[in-house]
């Protein structure tokens, strides 16, 4: 009985340092093809959520805006399958009042593929209030 909690004792220390190892490789900065970047400053290896601040090189001044979101994995024994890292984040433009969220996979831990949706509330057109397109970040 003791040995049995004791290897899933070990067992349960392991995984928990796996999620911590892959947690602290995604701190750091992330630029995109336009030169915007998002600066992970934390990760919650427990919860997977993640904080940061992202810096737009188009279309803002380039302050920062609170970036949040979340980072999430699974793994399979099944040879012919295909394992990614996903990635789900939001920034609130402030005073612009637009909100974006990117939604993307990840891919040899440096290179986030993304689909982004920016939503705003005042535009120029009704069918112009939801925006959708793809960034490619690189961790530098």
């Amino acid at each position: 009985m003791l040995l049995s909690t004791l290897l899933i004792a070990v067992l349960l220390a392991g995984a928990s340092g796996i999620s911590q190892f892959r947690a602290i490789n995604f701190i750091g900065v992330w630029k995109n093809q336009l030169n915007s970047t998002f600066n992970i400053t934390q990760v919650d290896s427990a919860t997977m959520e993640l904080r940061g601040v992202y810096r737009s090189a188009s279309g803002t001044t380039g302050g920062g805006y609170s970036a949040l979101g979340h980072i999430n994995w699974a793994t399979t024994n099944e040879p012919n399958k295909d394992v990614g890292i996903v990635v789900s984040f939001s920034v609130h433009w402030g005073n612009i009042g637009s909100v974006t969220t990117w939604n993307g996979i990840v891919r040899d831990d440096k290179v986030l593929v993304t689909q982004w949706f920016l939503v705003s509330p005042v535009s120029s057109y009704a069918w112009d209030h939801v925006l959708i397109g793809q960034d490619t970040f690189i961790k530098i």
